[in-house]
């Protein structure tokens, strides 16, 4: 994560030091990824989900924090804590952190991961049935499966985009 969270990016280090940053948008094995297709077949019947990890505390990153904590959003992306246990309630007053309380009902809404399982995509099984013959056309095979967002999502995406940038401006 070199670019923030709104435009997160896919990282592979090489062996002689070289990195190879793509985008969210450029990529298409992290499009799918998001887009849950390529996710491990447990992952859409996670017994871990929804706090039955059996876990005394649960970490992870807060997704959609803007929507819970507005005033915390500032892009660079924040964790969400869960104590499950009273000796979880024990380690997370003993953390030298900044805390702040979200009620749980909010925290599961804004993280739909968190709160129940994902749904498997119906183009899933089609993507790993043609993937043994993708061959040397992977990329090409790869992207055929990428879904574009919404016109309103692309719009709504660039018009907050140019509205950060403009704010950081006039902040300067």
């Amino acid at each position: 994560k070199t670019t923030a969270w709104r435009n997160y990016s896919f990282t592979v280090t090489m062996d002689d030091g070289r990195r190879i940053v793509s985008s969210k948008d450029k990529d298409p094995y992290l499009a799918l990824f998001l887009q849950d297709i390529t996710l491990r077949p447990s992952c859409y019947n996670c017994r871990f989900r929804c706090a039955r990890s059996g876990s005394d505390i649960t970490l992870g990153d807060f997704w959609n924090v803007g929507k819970a904590i507005p005033k915390l959003n500032d892009g660079k992306g924040l964790n969400v804590l869960s104590a499950n246990s009273p000796k979880g309630m024990e380690i997370v007053a003993s953390l030298n952190v900044n805390l702040e309380a979200v009620p749980v009902n909010e925290a599961i809404a804004a993280n739909g991961g968190f709160g129940g399982n994902i749904p498997v995509p119906a183009s899933r099984a089609a993507f790993f049935a043609g993937l043994p013959n993708a061959g040397k056309n992977l990329y090409s095979y790869m992207k055929g499966f990428v879904r574009r967002p919404p016109f309103y999502k692309r719009m709504y995406r660039t018009f907050h985009s140019a509205m950060s940038r403009l704010k950081k401006q006039l902040t300067k």
